[in-house]
């Protein structure tokens, strides 16, 4: 079986810039891990030709169409960052498959433990009439992972999103993980955004708040869950690779100033090393 890979998380290291995000994620699955299983017949998927022969577990949901649009923006913030995802979920977990949105079936979706919509395909017209297909997957086991959902999809298995797109400023509460990693979640630097709703999800339980409002929210549903990440997890994660940790916190460079080797060594025993 493969389990989610342990991570050594200590504040103000140098592995913190990639690591912190995801442990706000996957945070609850190092406590109680998920069994992947191997048996699966091999799975269906358009990153297929990245993962080698092996058999995939996990199935990523991205609009191609989306992200490529987003990209031609002259504004970073406006750029859809959720290939995040398959890069978390290839160095975390294993091997990952990509799908766009009007390929998913619900045939599909059974050859898979855990499926993540990112929120490239969050947006896409046809997800409104894929939430029955999400419905049976989560109804036989299995985990259902949503990035900033909308409409139907928000309606069925998120909380209300009433308090709209926000700014955070600072991680405010993180449960389910130790208190060295907590405390530095509360000092990370939020460049981001999220969803805020009118009160959490009733019946869930909250693993993340960003300024009070829950942001990561987990939902045990009908043998399944569903686990709802209201932030921008990719632009929160690429943005920490900008900055390195200091004494006090973490030190953000300059983006206007042009960048220098010497800016990516965040370890000073490092400097002298060959």
């Amino acid at each position: 079986m493969l389990r989610l890979k342990a991570k050594r998380r200590r504040p103000f290291r140098a592995a913190l810039l990639t690591a912190t995000l995801l442990a706000i994620v996957i945070a609850y699955f190092n406590a109680h891990p998920i069994a992947l299983s191997t048996e699966n017949a091999r799975a269906e998927g358009t990153l297929e030709s990245s993962t080698g022969s092996q058999d995939v577990d996990v199935l990523v949901v991205l609009w191609g169409h989306q992200i490529a649009h987003s990209s031609e923006s002259r504004d970073y913030d406006a750029i859809d960052k959720s290939w995040a995802w398959v890069e978390t979920v290839r160095r975390e977990i294993g091997p990952v498959a990509v799908i766009e949105p009007d390929e998913l079936t619900q045939r599909l979706l059974e050859r898979y433990h855990v499926v993540v919509v990112t929120h490239s395909a969050a947006v896409h017209d046809q997800m409104d009439s894929q939430v029955h297909i999400f419905e049976h997957f989560v109804s036989h086991g299995g985990t259902l992972i949503l990035e900033r959902p909308q409409g139907a999809m928000r309606t069925a298995f998120s909380a209300d999103g009433l308090g709209g797109t926000r700014t955070p400023t600072q991680v405010t509460a993180a449960n389910g993980v130790t208190d060295d990693v907590a405390e530095a979640l509360r000092q990370v630097p939020l460049r981001t955004k999220f969803i805020g709703s009118t009160g959490p999800l009733e019946g869930s339980e909250t693993l993340l708040s960003m300024d009070g409002a829950p942001v990561l929210y987990r939902l045990e549903r009908s043998g399944g869950h569903v686990v709802t990440v209201d932030f921008d997890y990719g632009a929160a994660l690429y943005n920490l690779m900008q900055g390195c940790p200091s004494g006090e916190g973490f030190e953000v460079r300059d983006s206007q100033s042009p960048p220098s080797v010497d800016r990516l060594v965040c370890d000073d025993r490092l400097r002298q090393s060959e």
